[in-house]
This record gives C-alpha cells, structure tokens and sequence, in this order.
C-alpha cells in the first residue's frame, strides 16, 4: 500500500473547513445581499422582467438549463414594450 502524502490529510481537513466556510458565508451574506438587491430594482424600475434560474451553476447555465435560458431570452426579446 501506498504511503500517504505528509500532511494530505491535514490539507484535505482545511479543504473540507473552507468548504463549509464558503457554503455557509455564501447562505448568510451572499443570498441574503442578493434578494435585497432584486428586490431594490423591483422598486425601483415600474417595467422590469427578471429570469432566475434556481439551483443552477455556472457551468450548468448553458449546459443544462439551455432550454430554459433560450426561451427566457426569446420571450423577452420578442416582446413588446
């Protein structure tokens, strides 16, 4: 069996705490910070369409949730002011 590598486990440890740091900085501040802010411009703007696409990444925005992102920007688009 392989040794490990000194101080891996150590540095897998701080991983996972920084991970659990940034899920929960990310739930108390971020989130939090976002929904003032949509609900500052839904004040703020009398015509006003915001699309959220919920439980979705970065990497899933154009993967994933295609379809729902292209009939956002369709409708929008073709709307009428």
């Amino acid at each position: 069996m392989a040794e490990p590598i000194p101080g891996a486990i150590a540095r897998h440890a701080a991983d996972s705490d920084l991970r659990r740091r940034a899920g929960a900085f990310h739930d108390t501040v971020v989130m939090p910070m976002q929904r003032e802010q949509i609900e500052q411009l839904y004040a703020s703007v009398t015509t006003i369409t915001i699309v959220e696409l919920r439980d979705t990444t970065p990497t899933r925005f154009m993967t994933e949730k295609r379809r729902e992102v292209v009939k956002a920007m369709s409708t929008f688009l073709t709307s009428k002011a």
